[in-house]
């Protein structure tokens, strides 16, 4: 049985707009059917970029971004309806490297699939 659904990637587009970033990122995963939000925090780096983290009802949604490279990773898992990960829209720019996993990792004491 998978318990936690998660989907990562690394995404190219312009993030040199940390508030623009932020609002976009949080506006898609609030607007992901079955997700609720309970948290929120970011942490901006000195030079650039900045590292988010939306804490949801169903597990997480998380942002790491390099505005100097054009580039941001982000991960997506939920142990709702998987369905609301398709639903993400991985920037238009671009999506690479998007890979899927399913982890098992509470009391079966199974390590995390890589």
């Amino acid at each position: 049985m998978d318990l936690v659904k998660t989907v990562k990637a690394t995404v190219s587009g312009d993030f040199s707009d940390t508030v623009k970033t932020w609002n976009s990122f949080l506006y898609h995963v609030a607007s992901m059917p079955g997700v609720t939000i309970i948290n929120s925090v970011t942490h901006e780096f000195i030079g650039g970029g900045f590292t988010g983290l939306v804490l949801l009802g169903e597990s997480h949604a998380a942002i790491h971004t390099w505005p100097e490279k054009g580039a941001a990773w982000i991960e997506l898992a939920t142990c709702g309806d998987p369905a609301a990960l398709s639903l993400f829209p991985l920037w238009e720019t671009g999506r690479q490297n998007v890979k899927q996993t399913n982890k098992i990792c509470r009391d079966d004491r199974e390590l995390p699939s890589v």
